[in-house]
């Protein structure tokens, strides 16, 4: 789940996203934040708002995890992106992923595959 830090859901804002995953066999929620636990605040406040709609045994516990740091003010919602896919192929092909091979370069050029998936979409259409 996308977390974004703006309090206010009725306004638009927000400055940073991060990356928030329910393991429902661990009970337990990680968070990925590329700006230094930026949005711990707001992960921790939905993993308690949804802890009513999960049906969970217990509590479920939460964990951060290091993942590489952004260089930039602006890359954070690419790295979600690219955090969630790695994570999404280790569920389907059940197999680990290397969450350090999300890097600068490595979000440059995803970026670059969207655009280029973007423009080919506009020819086609």
């Amino acid at each position: 789940m996308p977390i974004n830090n703006n309090s206010d859901v009725a306004e638009a804002g927000g400055t940073h996203w991060s990356l928030l995953v329910y393991h429902r066999t661990n009970n337990t929620y990680y968070h990925l934040d590329s700006w230094n636990e930026h949005n711990r605040h707001h992960a921790h406040f939905t993993a308690n708002q949804m802890e009513k709609v999960l049906n969970a045994p217990e509590r479920p516990n939460f964990e951060s995890i290091e993942v590489p740091p952004q260089h930039n003010g602006y890359d954070c919602g690419m790295y979600v992106m690219c955090f969630s896919e790695l994570l999404c192929h280790q569920y389907l092909s059940n197999s680990k992923v290397d969450l350090s091979s999300v890097t600068p370069e490595f979000v440059a050029e995803k970026r670059q595959k969207i655009y280029d998936q973007i423009l080919h979409l506009r020819e086609i259409m």
